[in-house]
């Protein structure tokens, strides 16, 4: 299938092109360019900023299979490339979700029938990310396939969010980690190349099916302080905790900020059902956490710029605030 990809130059969208190009499908991407890419195999590549319709110009007379986005983080930009000429009617679409667009309840795992959110803890990311579920839903016609994929966090080589390598980077340089709360809430991963097969697996699979949504996740979970020790048997290193208060976030503001944060991940529960999608058949392989940490520990040692780190303004508030370890430590 001839097939676009918005975004595709790093991280999920590098994994989700090479699916493709696996599979024996034809790939244009279309993104703005910022780094170079060497591609497996031949990909058109389009030149622009998504939320600019000019760009989306491009796109006029070019005839497409399917989408996958990956670049979708508002309602905005979805509508924006319905609105391209000739994007409206594509056969097949994949959207990249999140899980954030649940409303969290008590009882685990979250089923893609559960109460809707947005999760207020994600603040405006979860009221995008659930109105550009909404906007596909809503403007799509019922004999288009239209797929929803809704992720828990990401893990893999290369993260551009600071998720294993700021836990790994503590550990080698024997810092205090910081762990928001009790360290127990139970969180989920899934890994860069899932995501990726789940994409190709959902584009492949659903032709005029309508609108679905899927969770994709690695099965398994652990806690925070769980993900903690892996890491830390993973280097060998024995890890240093100090437990912060301050609710989920292990701070003052009610909403979780990945940029500036005492932990990766909210000490909220965050565990996806993935019934769903073993049913319709687009479940990625199985992917164990310690793999998936060995892999991103690999690439984080064979590059040494990424074992430079400072403390976020989060984690030296507090330290500044409790005076419990020097910011040395």
């Amino acid at each position: 299938m001839k097939i676009l990809v918005m975004g595709g130059s790093r991280f999920m969208g590098l994994a989700t092109v090479r699916e493709l190009l696996a599979h024996g499908h034809s790939v244009t991407v279309l993104n703005r360019g910022t780094r170079a890419v060497e591609w497996p195999g031949p990909v058109t590549e389009l030149r622009g900023d998504r939320n600019d319709p000019q760009a989306l110009r491009q796109l006029n007379g070019l005839a497409f299979d399917g989408v996958i986005d990956l670049s979708a983080y508002t309602g905005e930009q979805t509508r924006l490339l319905l609105a391209a000429p000739g994007m409206k009617d594509v056969p097949r679409w994949v959207h990249c979700s999140s899980g954030a667009v649940y409303a969290p309840q008590p009882i685990l795992p979250w089923k893609e029938n559960g109460a809707m959110g947005p999760w207020s803890l994600w603040g405006q990311y979860a009221i995008d990310k659930l109105d550009g579920e909404r906007s596909l839903q809503t403007r799509r016609a019922a004999n288009l396939a239209t797929t929803a994929l809704r992720l828990p966090f990401v893990l893999g080589p290369a993260n551009y969010v600071d998720r294993e390598e700021f836990v790994f980077n503590r550990l080698l340089d024997d810092a205090t980690i910081l762990l928001p709360g009790d360290g127990q809430a139970v969180v989920q991963f899934v890994s860069t190349g899932q995501v990726a097969q789940a994409m190709v697996a959902a584009l492949e699979v659903f032709s005029g099916s309508g609108w679905q949504v899927f969770n994709i996740a690695a099965p398994g979970f652990c806690s925070l302080e769980g993900f903690v020790q892996i890491c830390a048997e993973i280097t060998g290193k024995e890890p240093k905790l100090q437990r912060v208060a301050g609710g989920p976030t292990g701070g003052a503001g009610e909403v979780f900020n990945g940029g500036n944060a005492v932990f990766p991940f909210p000490n909220a529960n965050y565990v996806l059902d993935l019934e769903a999608a073993a049913a319709a058949g687009i479940s990625p392989k199985p992917e164990n956490l310690k793999d998936m940490l060995h892999q991103a520990l690999s690439f984080l040692e064979s590059n040494p710029a990424r074992r430079k780190w400072m403390r976020t303004p989060a984690e030296l508030l507090h330290m500044e605030t409790t005076h419990k370890f020097s910011i040395k430590e």
